[in-house]
């Protein structure tokens, strides 16, 4: 039974984060800063859409004009998923934002 509340709360966590991208394509930002918040506070349930959550929510700050915050995602994002897709699309954004791309995690703001 618990296992199957972990399942379910794991798909409603990565219906969370399509929803933040449906609300960034609509140009809803505050909407998806909200949601992508929530992702990120209810805690790694489903460990890939937490990752996605912060991107999404890197993504939102840099709309904002807020560029150092989200550098500093985008340094934990490069850390933490490494030499993955998600890890290299991270270090790109941090590159285009003119920051470094290795050195030692920054604790990440929720």
């Amino acid at each position: 039974m618990l296992l199957l509340a972990a399942c379910a709360t794991g798909v409603a966590q990565r219906g969370n984060v399509a929803r933040v991208h449906g609300h960034i394509e609509d140009g809803d930002w505050a909407g998806a800063l909200v949601l992508a918040e929530h992702v990120i506070a209810s805690g790694p349930i489903d460990p890939q859409a937490q990752l996605d959550a912060y991107f999404a929510k890197a993504v939102i700050l840099e709309h904002y004009g807020r560029k150092r915050e989200a550098a500093g995602l985008y340094e934990y994002l490069a850390h933490v998923a490494g030499d993955s897709p998600g890890g290299a699309q991270a270090k790109g954004r941090l590159a285009e934002l003119g920051g470094p791309v290795c050195g030692p995690a920054k604790e990440v703001s929720r």
